[in-house]
Formats: C-alpha cells, structure tokens, sequence
C-alpha cells in the first residue's frame, strides 16, 4: 500500500507502506497542503492554504472547490464534506 504525507511546499508525497521508498511527488496546491482525506469515490482530497480543495487521480488534479479562507481540516461524512475554515465549518453534500 501506500502512505501519503502533505507539505508544506504544497506538495502530497506518496510513499511505499512496505520500505518507506518515495513513490510519487504530486503537485497542484500553491501554498501548503493542510488536510486531506479519502473521498466516497476512493480518490485522495487535499485542503490547503491557497482556500483550494483538490481532488487526485493518476491522471493528475483537478479544483475541487474553492473557499473564502484557508482549509485546515477536511473529512467525509453521511454523504456531506465537512472543512474547517479557521473559525468556520463548511458543510455541503456531494
């Protein structure tokens, strides 16, 4: 399996759960990357400070949603997206 690290170089590293090897830089964040979380459709999402939420595939990024503060928390939930924005909790379905 593998075990992905956010940057604060708005990177998202993979790397090798078995010997700990770097797999994989993926980049798309211009600031750091501070949450992620594993969507309902299996793909990994980021939070970051750049107030974007990114969603990753092997074929790269795309902008998920974009947010009026910076992201420092980002989970999945009973069908809703659940990011916390400093003082504020943004909820909305998928």
């Amino acid at each position: 399996g593998r075990v992905y690290s956010a940057s604060n170089d708005g990177t998202i590293r993979a790397w090798s759960g078995d010997d700990g090897a770097h797999l994989q830089t993926l980049e798309g964040h211009t600031d750091s990357v501070t949450a992620m979380a594993w969507g309902p459709d299996g793909k990994l999402y980021s939070g970051s400070k750049d107030c974007t939420i990114r969603v990753w595939s092997d074929d790269g990024s795309r902008l998920f949603k974009t947010t009026e503060s910076r992201i420092y928390s980002l989970a999945w939930s009973d069908g809703n997206w659940f990011a916390a924005l400093g003082s504020k909790i943004l909820v909305w379905s998928s």
